[in-house]
């Protein structure tokens, strides 16, 4: 444990990312922090600049808890809020905490022990109220300040670009703890399928369960790379009513406001295959009545296009609008079994 004046940022091998970047930067930093009125915890990731031997720049720019937690308890007169950046742990803890998005409500914590089957075990903080992982790696404690602004960024962000965008939140440290003989755990940022790809997976699971709530008949929703796996999303769905496929896919964007496009396609298409996506939309899509069009909407501050954090949102149904519709081509069983059947022969080397 490193507290006081022994307290030094450079201690730990943070690196700088990218050329454009503001500097080095935390990249695996899941905050935890209470909800100022309930106590309820909640954990979240957010980008880390180190601006001194003490001193974090970070930006709350998801606009979810934490950002409301850090409003609220501005306005209950607070000036700091405790917080705790946990670098490294249980992947189910990254996932079941820090990527999985529930009701402000849910203690993400518990969900965690959900993912794990079994209760989490926590240590309180040394230098804040905040409750840790016992296992993690390494953990920052301190303050996020809430009446200073700290500089931070640009970063090179999940979209491709370097944002400039930041709510230039302050992090003051005050203790650095981790494991004897620690690894000191970063995600590659950027576009890189290691931070996209941990975005797209938690956002898939959670939306499909979500969808099913009030519609069982989705099958699956994909976030695909070519989205940056978080503004687009493609979703399956199997007899659709008319109109259905609108309801679902906007049921999709109010559930996850950094979404711009949403594709609706029926359940023989694989969402996780893109070439049947787009094919689906060229078969089974009209552009004049299939379509819909919100120009306004709450958006993701780090898509350069948006407007001052709004964005256009476009849902495309590429189902099948009438019954009977032209059948799906499809091979002989009989000789689908026969190249099986043959290909195993040749690999196992038993005939020609």
């Amino acid at each position: 444990m490193i507290t006081g004046d022994a307290l030094d940022l450079a201690y730990l091998p943070i690196q700088r990312n990218f050329a454009g970047d503001g500097g080095k930067y935390l990249t695996n930093g899941m905050f935890v922090a209470m909800d100022p009125e309930t106590g309820v915890r909640n954990v979240s990731f957010h980008r880390c600049q180190v601006n001194g031997k003490t001193r974090f720049g970070t930006s709350l720019h998801s606009r979810r808890h934490l950002w409301n937690y850090a409003r609220r308890a501005k306005e209950m007169g607070l000036t700091k809020l405790p917080v705790v950046i946990v670098v490294g742990c249980h992947p189910l803890i990254t996932f079941g905490t820090g990527l999985w998005k529930g009701p402000i409500s849910a203690d993400e914590y518990e969900s965690a022990g959900g993912f794990l089957g079994e209760p989490l075990e926590v240590v309180r903080g040394v230098t804040v109220p905040v409750d840790i992982p016992a296992h993690a790696e390494m953990a920052i404690e301190g303050h996020l300040l809430l009446d200073v602004e700290e500089p931070e960024g640009p970063f090179g962000e999940f979209t491709g670009y370097a944002s400039e965008r930041s709510t230039h939140h302050a992090f003051e440290v005050t203790a650095i703890l981790h494991r004897k003989d620690a690894f000191y755990h970063s995600i590659v940022g950027g576009i890189s399928d290691e931070h996209t790809l941990l975005l797209g997976i938690a956002q898939e699971a959670r939306q499909l369960k979500a969808l099913r709530v009030q519609y069982p008949n989705v099958k699956a929703v994909h976030y695909p790379k070519s989205g940056t796996c978080l503004l687009h999303c493609y979703i399956s769905a199997k007899g659709t009513a008319p109109g259905e496929a609108r309801n679902i896919a906007l049921a999709a964007l109010g559930d996850n406001l950094t979404l711009k496009l949403v594709v609706v396609v029926d359940d023989d298409i694989d969402v996780y295959n893109e070439q049947e996506v787009m094919w689906a939309v060229a078969t089974r899509f009209q552009a004049d009545r299939d379509t819909e069009l919100i120009k306004i909407g709450m958006g993701a501050i780090l898509d350069p296009s948006n407007n001052a954090g709004q964005t256009a949102k476009l849902i495309i149904d590429a189902t099948r609008k009438r019954d009977p519709y032209p059948r799906r081509h499809t091979l002989p069983v009989e000789s689908e079994a026969a190249a099986r059947d043959l290909v195993s022969r040749l690999l196992s080397g038993s005939g020609g």
